[in-house]
């Protein structure tokens, strides 16, 4: 079973990518818009504790924005040592030389954040973006720009054969790409797709914002589907084995032949990356600002002090009421649950003297994750001199920090999202988003305002967007601002409606004095 190896701590934000070098350095890239080569320590010996056993080898520099993604391309004659590729909100691609701070080449193009990278091993890097496309580049050269998705293409990967790729993207699809042209598109998934890992048989995974991982032959059917969570999938990759996934909530999924082997809880709300390293042990990066290495091998275990000590730190963490639901403590269990075993992934909540604490069933016993708070007991926060009981960030794109949105448990949630989109310019379609996350976040679910027919947008001059059936899971809003506002360039009318002219200014003439009134000679 795995458990904590090392840990690798220096950033100062979240962890959101890594990968291993083909000579066996780790790089991480954070949102502190830096990203960090690691070595092995050689001074150090299996009793070191965990922190010790890598160290920052290089602080890679050069980015204006959170890195999204790294990379890395094999060794060469004139890169002895290979070269590192990271990727930005600021747009932009750096590509260094092992063990150098600065870039030694920028590739631009891309008009978003870039999202996500991958690298061949004839020098092929594919970098997907906010934008909606995936761009080939070939000996540091863009050869081919992939259109083809409606919102951010989250991961793009090589599969074997010469110019055949993959591209995975927050309109729910995948899309197979054969000499620059949409070839197959795979559809399924009930959310934004997140992560590809491409295997040798002619097949390949996918996980889901819906939670989700599914299995699909290259030919277009869907072999497999495995509900793994109820929270988002953010990550995924193959092991010697079986397959690891890292998502929301903390949780490292370990599974083999399709079953859960094993789930890891680890001390971060987002396990943001997870990437294989040599002898099955597995990397990952997470909203901590602290990338972790777990192995199976019991002689590359950490100290028994620093699991413990991440045992303690799971077990510290307040979880709140709003993230379970309403709570009736007379219908929760009592602690004499934990005596019966679980299955691997579980969690129970149990009543002990009137606190609520959580529990995870993994690797044979209930471990212990930290109480239940009521968000209802919290303080007043202030947003804009106004004093709100929840202001939660809203991430409205890659390329923009988060906005902050205030409401109060008595608001109707959609409401407060039709306020926000009107506030801050953007487009109506998200209101179904933003809706679902203020409640998931939450907890409230007021009654629903009522939806007038005859409601016109003020900015976009369409119909309302009327919620559907289905919620989106409550998804955190992928925003992009409105193509109307604001605006960024002369807008000129050539052929105004004179009708509606006339009638506007018959109007203003019969509600001013004549001193104001219009006519033909002003």
């Amino acid at each position: 079973m795995y458990d904590l190896s090392a840990t690798l701590v220096g950033h100062s934000a979240d962890v959101r990518c890594c990968c291993m070098t083909a000579t066996g350095l780790i790089v991480t890239g954070s949102r502190d818009m830096t990203a960090r080569v690691w070595e092995q320590n050689p001074d150090c010996d299996t009793a070191a504790l965990a922190a010790n056993r890598w160290r920052v080898l290089c602080e890679l520099t050069g980015h204006r924005g959170f890195v999204n993604a790294v990379a890395s391309l094999k060794t060469t004659d004139d890169f002895p040592k290979g070269l590192i590729v990271t990727g930005g909100q600021d747009k932009v691609i750096n590509i260094y030389c092992t063990g150098v701070a600065e870039p030694i080449k920028q590739l631009l193009g891309h008009t978003e954040g870039v999202t996500c990278l991958s690298t061949g091993w004839h020098g092929t890097i594919l970098s997907g973006s906010a934008d909606c496309t995936v761009r080939v580049w070939e000996d540091m050269e863009l050869k081919e720009v992939l259109k083809g998705h409606s919102a951010p293409v989250w991961d793009a990967a090589i599969y074997p054969g010469t110019g055949t790729y993959l591209s995975a993207s927050g309109d729910k699809s995948v899309i197979l790409w054969k000499d620059g042209k949409k070839a197959t598109v795979y559809s399924g998934h009930l959310d934004a797709v997140r992560k590809l890992a491409v295997l040798p048989d002619k097949t390949f995974m996918s996980c889901s914002n819906d939670g989700s991982v599914r299995h699909w032959d290259i030919a277009g059917p869907c072999i497999n589907v495995i509900q793994l969570s109820s929270n988002f999938l953010y990550s995924l990759c193959l092991l010697p084995e079986g397959l690891a996934v890292s998502g929301e909530g903390g949780n490292l999924y370990v599974l083999k032949e399709g079953n859960v082997q094993q789930c890891l809880q680890i001390p971060a709300l987002s396990v943001w990356c997870c990437e294989p390293l040599p002898d099955s042990d597995i990397l990952v990066g997470g909203s901590d600002g602290v990338a972790r290495i777990f192995s199976a091998h019991e002689g590359r275990l950490a100290p028994l002090l620093d699991r413990e000590q991440m045992k303690e730190q799971l077990a510290a963490q307040k979880h709140s009421a709003q993230s379970v639901g309403d709570l009736e403590l007379s219908k929760l269990k009592g602690p004499e649950a934990l005596n019966e075993p679980g299955r691997e992934g579980q969690t129970l909540m149990i009543n002990r003297a009137g606190t609520v604490e959580v529990y995870q069933y993994s690797m044979g016993n209930w471990q212990n994750l930290g109480v239940v708070q009521d968000a209802y007991d919290k303080e007043k926060h202030e947003l804009n001199g106004k004093k709100y009981d929840f202001v939660i960030n809203v991430d409205v794109s890659e390329t923009a920090p988060p906005l902050k949105l205030g409401c109060n448990k008595e608001d109707d949630p959609w409401n407060v999202a039709q306020k926000f989109i009107n506030d801050n310019c953007l487009d109506q379609a998200y209101l179904t988003q933003i809706a679902d996350y203020i409640k998931q976040n939450t907890g409230i679910d007021n009654k629903v305002m009522e939806i007038d027919p005859n409601f016109s947008d003020p900015y976009t001059g369409g119909g309302r967007y009327v919620p559907s059936t289905q919620s989106g899971q409550g998804q955190t809003p992928a925003l992009g601002a409105t193509r109307h506002f604001p605006a960024t360039k002369v807008l000129l009318e050539n052929i105004p409606d004179a009708t509606k002219l006339i009638k506007k200014i018959t109007e203003h003439n019969s509600s001013v004095n004549d001193k104001t009134r219009l006519n033909a000679r002003r």
